[in-house]
């Protein structure tokens, strides 16, 4: 819906993770473009755009007139026993969740995985009936959005000094190399001068960024 980590960040609390609200919620995000498209006309025709949308409005109007409840296949049931098994194994668990505060959104991918897999059916069958294929896929794209959904789940409680660190790495980024004073005359709306002074040297001490001199002049580079 739009929403930022930083807007996250800003109005969301650690407890909200604990408390359950957002392992309830499937964060899709991207920080980049997949492709840069200034003129989407260009790429589909107005003619193609038109004949998606009839059968997209099509295919909505069916799924509209489903009714009743889902059941699972054979194979498809089979395959849940199997995945159950495996999420459920402290040995397999993924290293992006190890945190503890993933606890809540894994104790409930189970139900995630099957109203996507249900979602999934609906698209493509009238039959009430969710099989083996939309279990696996359901899977996938549960395991791709997990990649960076961690990126938003570190935005929620995240330390002051951390906001402070990732705000210097990505001016020394785009700069390459500032002088300490340069850094900090980038940095003096934003923070204090000791905020300033412990984020560059938890910086440094992290290898975020590798104190540098140039020409006898102080200064800070990218370390990783």
């Amino acid at each position: 819906a739009a929403t930022t980590p930083s807007w996250l960040q800003e109005n969301f609390k650690e407890s909200m993770i604990g408390g359950g609200l957002t392992s309830r919620i499937l964060f899709v995000y991207g920080d980049k473009k997949r492709a840069l498209v200034p003129y989407p006309d260009e790429v589909i025709p107005p003619t193609e755009y038109q004949k998606l949308e009839n059968e997209l409005v099509e295919d909505l109007n069916q799924i509209a007139k489903l009714s009743g409840e889902y059941r699972l296949s054979q194979f498809a049931r089979q395959r849940g026993h199997v995945w159950y098994k495996e999420h459920n194994d402290p040995d397999l668990r993924p290293a992006h969740l190890s945190s503890p505060r993933f606890n809540g959104y894994l104790a409930r991918k189970q139900a995630h995985l099957h109203k996507l897999a249900m979602i999934l059916a609906a698209c493509k069958r009238d039959a009430l009936v969710i099989e083996d294929e939309d279990i696996r896929e359901a899977d996938l794209i549960l395991n791709d959005v997990e990649k960076d959904m961690v990126r938003v789940f570190e935005s929620i409680g995240v330390m002051e000094q951390k906001t402070h660190i990732e705000e210097i790495v990505s001016i020394i980024r785009f700069y390459g190399w500032l002088s300490n004073k340069g850094l900090w005359a980038k940095c003096m709306n934003i923070m204090t001068l000791k905020e300033f002074e412990e984020a560059v040297r938890a910086s440094a001490h992290s290898g975020h960024i590798k104190i540098e001199s140039k020409n006898g002049i102080p200064g800070v580079v990218l370390g990783k």
